[in-house]
C-alpha cells in the first residue's frame, strides 16, 4: 500500500517515481517490505536493482489489477462490474470474504504463495 501511495504521489506531483518511493517509503520503514527492497530503500545511494517494484510476474499482475480497478471506479463502474472484470481478466477469486481469508493469511514475501489469486 505504501508503494501505491508513493506512485500516486509521484503522478500527482510530477515528481520522479524513485524520489517519491524513497521519500514515502522511508517515512514508513516497517510497512512490511521484502529484504531486497528495504536494503535499497535504506541505502545511502539507492540504485535501481530491477523494476522499481513488483518485478515478479504475480506482482505485476496484482499491480495491473489494482490499476484497472482504480480506473474502472474513477470512470463510473459499480463494484459488481469491477469485481467481474478483475476476476475474468486476472483470475482472482473476489467472492471470498475477509473472514474467509483471515485464518490462513500471513505475510509471505512471494506473491504465488497466496491461495486463490
Amino acid at each position: 500500500m505504501i508503494g501505491a501511495i508513493a506512485v500516486a504521489s509521484a503522478i500527482l506531483s510530477k515528481k520522479p517515481y524513485k524520489d517519491a518511493v524513497l521519500d514515502i517509503g522511508r517515512r514508513y520503514p516497517h510497512a512490511g517490505y521484502g529484504g531486497s527492497f528495504i536494503r535499497w530503500l535504506l541505502s545511502d545511494d539507492p540504485q535501481p536493482y530491477a523494476v522499481i517494484s513488483h518485478n515478479h510476474p504475480e506482482g505485476i499482475k496484482g499491480a495491473q489489477a489494482t490499476a484497472l480497478a482504480v480506473f474502472l471506479a474513477r470512470t463510473g463502474h459499480d463494484k459488481e462490474d469491477i469485481r467481474e472484470q478483475i476476476s475474468r481478466r486476472f483470475g482472482y477469486d473476489l467472492q471470498r470474504s475477509v473472514e474467509g481469508i483471515r485464518p490462513g493469511y500471513g505475510f509471505r514475501i512471494s506473491c504465488p504463495h497466496f491461495s486463490g489469486g
